[in-house]
């Protein structure tokens, strides 16, 4: 899904708590012309989520809506 995205245009996301799968995902979107990113996070840490969400809203240049 997030190569098809990707295609599309979309800058995407690599969030998984294992860096090998998401760095495997970020090199056959970027093999591609996409862009993409890794980003480890444990998403079952509910603490973890808002600071990973900081970082792609970072990575996208993308401010984060208030209240999202």
């Amino acid at each position: 899904m997030s190569v098809l995205f990707a295609r599309e245009g979309a800058s995407v996301a690599c969030i998984d708590i294992n860096r090998e799968a998401a760095d495997n995902t970020v090199a056959r979107i970027t093999s591609e012309g996409g862009k993409a990113f890794t980003d480890v996070v444990d998403v079952s840490d509910v603490a973890a989520i808002a600071p990973a969400v900081e970082r792609c809203a970072k990575q996208t240049r993308r401010p984060r809506r208030a209240g999202a």
